[in-house]
């Protein structure tokens, strides 16, 4: 015998049927989920039971069905934007790119070199000695006005290709000061011949082959004559007084002298070096 369920209420509503299925724990299956739910309503008391199949309604008994789904509801508003997460570990290093193309920056031209001499014009407003491997400023008297420290550092590195007779594709930051160092390597063949004062020629420096004094008529740096104002600032400062420099006198060979940075001295421009 099949057991049946017999649920007294008051007349069947909607709200009410769906109260009862909730007290009676009514789950439907998967494959029922689109299938309607009957219901036999006692006309004159309103009792409601559940039931599998409409055949099973009375005379006196109204037939209620429902469905377990409905229709799609509309979509709702969009909810508001969630607060912002914590910021998360930071990701491995992604490996390297392609190398890129090769740029198109112009280079100043290198020293140039010979077989005979220490001192080679390289025909391009520079001339190369061969011993230090400086690169100096060819025209010498360029910039003839006595300048203090600071300015000569800056006037020398903004050099470039089409100031000062200059044709070396070079650019402002490739000339500076010499050192003193580089100062005392350039003379130190000129001290051993005895090239300063009257005898000899009053110029601290070699010859074009470097095995003689100075000649300004002869030499490559045509400019430079015994009777100018030979001394010329370094970059070097004083280490006891940094507001002092080094300079070197051309006159009477040496860069054994310091002068206040603030006072005026010439200038010699270079580039390269060993």
């Amino acid at each position: 015998m099949t057991a049946k369920t017999y649920c007294y209420a008051r007349p069947a509503t909607v709200s009410s049927i769906s109260a009862l299925l909730i007290l009676l724990g009514w789950v439907a299956s998967p494959q029922a989920a689109d299938d309607p739910i009957q219901a036999c309503v006692n006309k004159q008391t309103g009792m409601t039971r559940i039931v599998s199949s409409v055949t099973q309604c009375t005379q006196k008994e109204s037939l209620l069905t429902w469905n377990v789904q409905g229709p799609v509801g509309p979509q709702g508003p969009t909810g508001p934007a969630g607060l912002v997460g914590a910021v998360g570990p930071q990701g491995a290093t992604g490996p390297a790119g392609p190398v890129g193309p090769p740029g198109d920056a112009v280079k100043a031209d290198p020293p140039c070199f010979d077989n005979n001499n220490r001192y080679v014009d390289c025909g391009n407003g520079t001339v190369t000695d061969t011993v230090t491997g400086l690169v100096w400023l060819k025209n010498v008297l360029w910039y003839s006005v006595n300048v203090g420290y600071q300015v000569a550092n800056q006037t020398a590195a903004d050099l470039r290709d089409g100031v000062a007779d200059l044709s070396d594709n070079s650019s402002p930051g490739d000339w500076r000061l010499p050192t003193q160092a580089e100062w005392d390597d350039t003379i130190a063949r000129a001290l051993d011949l005895n090239c300063t004062g009257v005898m000899g020629g009053g110029l601290a420096l070699t010859d074009t082959a470097g095995k003689g004094c100075y000649d300004s008529t002869q030499g490559v740096f045509g400019n430079l004559k015994a009777n100018q104002d030979l001394r010329y600032w370094s970059a070097t400062s004083s280490e006891d007084w940094p507001d002092r420099a080094w300079i070197v006198d051309l006159d009477q060979g040496n860069s054994l002298n310091t002068l206040g940075k603030s006072l005026g001295s010439g200038f010699w421009a270079v580039r390269g070096g060993k």
